[in-house]
């Protein structure tokens, strides 16, 4: 890492003050912002019986070659919150991005903060009942292998446990 000299931190502070932030930045320049701070993130764990089997799917999307983070690799969808935005702006951009189609419910399980690659991440992790449109429903217990970790071993597991005691 770079040693600044005051001079320059004060106009990188400048600069910064310049950007509005109502607006969106950028992948680049907010993958930096998330580094310096920590970061607020929803995550939807959406589940459903298997009308054949009987057992749990969870839907899951895989996030494109080109993402700043996790690249190829399949997810929970979600989304950081933008300044400004409530739980409820996240999930209209979540209906209309990660075609999550309507949200019938939602239900708040845990705040869960955790380090990665691009800063500390507070995660707000939900259990909804939605009809979505784009991704992919697996088994509960046959997840695939590029899988992002947190979402494998914390959310999915949290929201099974809240979804089979009802």
């Amino acid at each position: 890492m770079a040693d600044f000299t005051q001079e320059e931190l004060d106009k990188l502070a400048d600069d910064l003050n310049r950007v509005d932030p109502m607006k969106p930045k950028g992948t680049k320049l907010h993958s930096a912002l998330v580094r310096l701070v920590c970061a607020v993130a929803v995550e939807v764990v959406a589940l459903r019986r298997d009308t054949t089997t009987g057992g749990i799917m969870v839907l899951l999307r895989q996030r494109g070659l080109n993402e700043a983070a996790y690249q190829g690799m399949w997810h929970c969808p979600g989304s950081f919150v933008r300044p400004g935005e409530s739980i409820d702006d996240v999930f209209n951009r979540l209906m209309a991005s990660e075609s999550l189609g309507s949200i019938r419910s939602q239900r708040h399980l845990d705040n869960c903060f955790w380090p990665e690659e691009r800063g500390t991440i507070c995660s707000d992790i939900r259990l909804v009942d939605a009809d979505p449109a784009v991704g992919h429903w697996f088994p509960v217990n046959n997840l695939p292998q590029a899988m992002v970790e947190q979402h494998r071993d914390v959310f999915i597991p949290m929201a099974l446990k809240a979804f089979l005691a009802g």
